[in-house]
């Protein structure tokens, strides 16, 4: 079942593909739901079947099933259905003019061809996020610390679509490759891959709004590329920097077929949702009963600032999940196993309710799409984008994590942004008075 699953994702990735590209042309809205066909295609199909094929992991079923098939192929497909159900809805019967006075509030005299403006509040953000590897008190203020990737994502968004809609962005291109590469040696060093992986499909979003078909290419390229060192970041972040152990089997440092296989072996393991989610539809509610929490409410809770709530209680999912179903041991409190949202709806509210609400996120999805897409100053609109919907294509933890605070985040750049060209509208009005 492995390998028709992956053939069925990779259709339904191709079509989504046409048809966000063909909308685009149309509706000029922000390429999302395509992310979110091929974090399925490689994390449910492509993963699962290297898994089956090299690892024959102890904690992983061998395969995965007819059930498990048919409810991920399900699970997208309400997603996707939802999502554009919902913005085809929005754009018939809703009157353009509520967007038009949604959008006023950024329209304050500049205009849209002006890059300057949008170079200096990129830069601004992107300066702020490395302020918190430079100042490390700042991660332990609490709230303030939750900016720190969200400014990033923001910032490098506002540089891409600055380089990708320009036919000479030299200055552009220098500033948002020397941020990348900035960055990138930080989480390398770090031993963080997932803010890398997004990094690069803000990229892609933007490829497939602009159609640079080559930039998309070489993107898929960096990926695979990056995929492949999954182990030699883990050495450099945990060994070489750290001094301890790179908790890789039979890997080696260095470059070589034997290193890559391990390296590749390792990521499709961590990358195999789709085995995981196999273990969940065979163990629940047959060996364990469905779970009796809501992850709406712990995603409203999570939009309370921990400034204001300080006892607030610590996201700790990701544990409870891993020693629920034995991916780690009873003993182990820290440890914290991705909780996929296929597997969570699920073993809370079985199948049919799963899919059910997955059609419902889709359509909830497209309302924050479509508003930032139809901003006036569209690199702002995508820098929200990048921030606050972006990171959710990756639908690898439970929900409340990643849906926690993406409307404080979204309200926070908005008004940050509004206020940035505020101020930068005045300034230039005192300069051309005198």
């Amino acid at each position: 079942m492995d390998l028709i699953l992956t053939l069925i994702l990779f259709i339904i990735t191709l079509s989504v593909f046409t048809y966000e590209i063909s909308r685009k042309n149309k509706r000029n809205v922000f390429p999302f739901m395509t992310l979110v066909a091929i974090y399925y295609l490689f994390f449910y199909g492509i993963s699962s079947i290297w898994t089956s094929l090299y690892q024959l992991h102890p904690i992983y079923p061998l395969e995965l099933g007819g059930v498990t098939t048919v409810y991920i192929v399900a699970f997208i497909c309400s997603q996707l259905i939802g999502y554009f159900l919902f913005s085809n809805l929005l754009f018939r019967f809703i009157d353009r003019s509520l967007f038009r006075r949604l959008q006023s509030p950024l329209n304050i005299g500049l205009h849209n061809f002006q890059t300057k403006p949008m170079l200096v509040l990129s830069s601004i953000a992107i300066l702020a996020h490395f302020t918190f590897s430079a100042v490390p008190l700042l991660k332990e203020v609490p709230s303030i610390n939750q900016l720190q990737q969200p400014l990033w994502y923001f910032g490098f968004g506002v540089l891409i679509w600055l380089s990708l809609g320009k036919k000479r962005p030299l200055k552009e291109i220098f500033i948002a490759g020397f941020a990348f590469l900035l960055c990138l040696v930080n989480f390398v060093l770090t031993g963080l891959t997932t803010p890398i992986f997004i990094s690069l499909f803000i990229f892609l979003s933007a490829a497939f709004y602009w159609k640079r078909y080559f930039c998309t290419v070489a993107t898929f390229i960096f990926l695979s590329v990056l995929f492949s060192s999954y182990g030699h970041v883990k050495y450099v972040a945990n060994t070489y920097i750290k001094g301890g152990e790179t908790g890789i089997r039979d890997f080696k440092p260095n470059i070589s077929s034997y290193s890559i296989f391990a390296s590749v072996n390792a990521a499709a393991r961590r990358s195999s949702h789709g085995l995981v989610l196999e273990k969940v539809i065979q163990k629940t509610p047959r060996e364990i009963p469905y779970a009796k929490y809501s992850p709406f409410l712990d995603a409203a809770i999570n939009h309370i600032p921990r400034i204001i709530w300080r006892t607030k209680p610590e996201e700790v999912r990701g544990n409870w999940f891993g020693k629920r179903f034995s991916f780690v041991h009873q003993n182990d409190h820290r440890t914290s196993w991705n909780l996929p949202w296929t597997a969570e709806f699920y073993l809370i509210y079985g199948p049919i309710k799963a899919v059910t609400i997955s059609f419902f996120i889709g359509g909830f999805i497209s309302l924050f799409v479509i508003f930032l897409s139809l901003l006036r100053h569209r690199p702002i609109g995508f820098g929200i984008f990048s921030s606050s919907i972006i990171p959710l294509f990756y639908q690898e933890s439970n929900f409340s994590l990643m849906f926690g605070n993406i409307i404080t985040i979204a309200l926070f750049l908005l008004i940050s942004s509004y206020l940035f060209m505020l101020i930068y509208n005045f300034f230039l009005k005192s300069v051309e008075y005198r």
